[in-house]
């Protein structure tokens, strides 16, 4: 599972985030101290050519390796974390079956939404690309990247 950003983030002691290795550097450098990057305030990295999620609260993306992948709150048992109290420990589960994608819902505390409609726990519902899946109170979007 690799991480991409899609903007530079920087922190309050004013350094920001290499958007490849994700090292922090001064503003005023031309190059990321540890990956050789050339670094350029309007640098935006291409996204996967798979298929990704995309968090809307950091824009961050993250990619989906193989025809299964769990979101949820819990680092030991989901292949993407998210750290939100409304984020079930195991929220759901993204399968790809038959060329086409699903996602199940893990019997989450606060529910799953898909494009704003409540989806039924423990059932397969097909999702498609740029649909909207909010977990509680977290929005991500699911892409093919095709």
């Amino acid at each position: 599972m690799r991480r991409f950003k899609l903007d530079m983030i920087s922190r309050p002691d004013g350094k920001i985030e290499c958007p490849v290795c994700h090292a922090y550097f001064t503003p005023d450098a031309d190059y990321c101290p540890c990956c050789g990057r050339e670094l350029k305030e309007d640098y935006i990295p291409e996204p996967p050519k798979g298929p990704y999620i995309k968090r809307e609260s950091d824009g961050s993306v993250t990619e989906i390796k193989g025809d299964y992948f769990r979101i949820g709150k819990s680092a030991r048992q989901c292949d993407m974390v998210i750290e939100h109290g409304s984020v079930s420990g195991i929220h759901i589960d993204l399968l790809r079956k038959d060329g086409k994608w699903y996602v199940y819902d893990l019997r989450s505390t606060n529910g799953t939404w898909l494009d704003g409609v409540r989806i039924p726990p423990r059932v397969d519902t097909e999702i498609h690309d740029g649909c909207e899946l909010t977990l509680g109170r977290e929005v991500i979007y699911f892409y093919t990247g095709e």
